[in-house]
């Protein structure tokens, strides 16, 4: 069963701003300035309805399938949290909580998206665009300025954020997209931001000696990772995407690849490529996104993941029709479910950029059943599933 969508007033807005700059009374000035602001950046605020009231959602619920009710309770016997965020909410967007026995989303702070909790449940990193803090201000003093020279790098976006999980204390990290954390909770990994089209290599950030240290092959100039700088389970290996996934080795230190080490191909065959990958708890699997970014939307598909092996790539069932988009899938602590966000598309839209969405949760491996568990009517995105306390495990 497919749940009602959440609108397109997104689209309405744009027709009615193109409607207005049509007119003779507009100035050429002003058309610049409409243009501009309908224009919206993924990561900025959209306006979109207002949260789906109690009613209407006990009647969304009530309206599920058998094998979707009984999907719910199984999320409400297991428990856990979801952190994610929803910009352009009628809540002001930023990164919420949720929790999987039912009940509305909590706001954790304003400040970024791409939420990330540490192993201990302790500390959350998150991404924010457009971000006002300055390098001096950065907690991440000494830069791997060998590996990845400044007049390289884009310095003016996309600034790491680490906080309290519950939102306090907000101190920016550095210059960093996507960040993860290790598994033993001692660093960050993300993306850097360059210039022009000079890739995005893999940095990690070290939390204890506060320095930052790229682990993309040194031989690959232009390593241009598609997706989250991911770790495994172990903290051996980081799996990130360039054209195909691949996964890059670490040495003991966790900061550096071995002397005698290079990536390998994580997955093969039909689908083995994309963006937004996650690992699952026991190691075994891999998750990620194919975007057309047009139409035809955008879907999961997962592989066996048997480093250094190449497992096959499959297609999730998630239950949804033709031209969905599909994205950000997040493995629950016991990697038996899986989170992600799902939308409709907009004709005529990228699919990602365009689309309100919500978090939805089904089974892993996917049998096709699902239930939505986020009713902010907004762009609600990049789930990170932890225990009841917080912590991974």
């Amino acid at each position: 069963m497919v749940l009602p969508g959440t609108g397109d007033s997104a689209r309405r807005i744009r027709k009615g701003a193109f409607k207005m700059a049509n007119s003779k009374m507009v100035s050429a000035a002003f058309l610049v300035l409409v243009v501009a602001a309908i224009r919206v950046h993924p990561g900025e605020a959209k306006k979109l309805p207002d949260p789906v009231t109690e009613d209407e959602r006990k009647k969304l619920i009530d309206a599920e399938t058998p094998e979707q009710k009984k999907l719910r309770e199984e999320l409400k016997a297991i428990g856990g949290k979801i952190y994610f965020d929803a910009w352009g909410s009628s809540a002001g967007g930023g990164v919420f909580v949720v929790s999987l026995d039912g009940g509305d989303a909590k706001k954790v702070t304003k400040i970024g998206g791409y939420p990330h909790v540490s192993p201990d449940g302790k500390k959350l990193v998150t991404h924010q665009w457009h971000s006002k803090a300055r390098p001096e201000e950065f907690l991440i003093k000494k830069l791997d300025e060998k590996a990845v020279p400044l007049d390289q790098r884009n310095m003016e976006d996309r600034v790491a954020w680490i906080m309290n999980i519950d939102g306090s204390d907000p101190k920016p990290l550095g210059y960093m997209w996507d960040p993860h954390w290790s598994p033993d909770g001692k660093r960050v990994a993300g993306n850097l931001n360059m210039k022009g089209r000079g890739g995005r290599p893999i940095a990690v950030f070290d939390l204890e000696k506060m320095e930052e240290r790229v682990v993309s092959p040194p031989n690959w100039p232009n390593f241009n990772s598609r997706g989250f700088a991911t770790y495994t389970p172990d903290g051996r290996w980081i799996i990130s995407g360039n054209q195909r996934f691949v996964a890059i080795p670490l040495d003991g230190s966790g900061l550096a690849m071995p002397s005698d080490g290079k990536p390998v191909l994580a997955v093969s065959g039909s689908g083995a490529e994309g963006c937004n990958q996650e690992v699952s708890p026991d190691g075994n699997w891999l998750v990620w996104v194919i975007d057309t970014y047009g139409e035809a939307g955008a879907w999961i598909y997962y592989g066996e993941l048997a480093l250094p092996r190449a497992g096959n790539s499959i297609k999730a069932r998630l239950g949804w029709q033709d031209k969905s988009v599909n994205y950000d899938p997040c493995f629950s602590p016991d990697g038996k479910y899986m989170a992600y966000m799902h939308g409709e598309c907009v004709p005529g839209k990228r699919s990602y950029d365009s689309v309100p969405s919500e978090i939805y949760v089904t089974r892993f491996p996917p049998d096709g059943v699902n239930v939505r568990v986020t009713w902010l009517n907004g762009c609600a995105r990049h789930p990170h599933w932890v225990t009841g306390s917080g912590a991974w495990k």
